[in-house]
């Protein structure tokens, strides 16, 4: 009984050490893109961001993650817009790609593409953007 015990208790540890190593792949991978990028839940609250997210927005990860929502960057019809539209495409494109008015933390108005895909098993989403203010001003 306590070797059966022990074992469990060694094939949780092994577990546990190789979520660890996932997460810590799946992290760097998020946090290495060039792209403005964050994981947003069902609630429009934005629960990571990127570096380049936060360069884009003005605002710091501990501003962002768990506390900010979608909305307060895009208007709020059009970020539920987003997300349902993207649940509507499911099966087609598996993503949602278009251009959107981007609010940073000075109240600046930016124009960018958001790519936004429904992460498989969960009922969160993956939105990366791509400031095109620079093209659009040049227009």
């Amino acid at each position: 009984m306590i070797a059966e015990y022990e074992e469990s208790v060694r094939d949780s540890y092994a577990l546990i050490e190789k979520l660890t190593e996932s997460e810590h792949r799946y992290r760097s991978v998020f946090e290495s893109s060039a792209t403005p990028t964050i994981i947003v839940e069902e609630d429009l609250t934005i629960s990571m961001a990127n570096t380049e997210f936060e360069k884009l927005s003005g605002y710091s990860r501990q501003e962002i993650e768990g506390s900010l929502r979608l909305t307060t960057f895009f208007d709020d019809d059009i970020a539920r817009c987003i997300l349902e539209q993207t649940d509507d495409e499911q099966g087609q494109e598996d993503f949602l790609k278009r251009e959107f008015r981007f609010l940073d933390k000075q109240g600046t108005k930016k124009d960018v593409i958001a790519k936004v895909g429904k992460i498989t098993g969960a009922q969160r989403y993956v939105c990366s953007l791509v400031d095109i203010t620079p093209r659009k001003r040049m227009e």
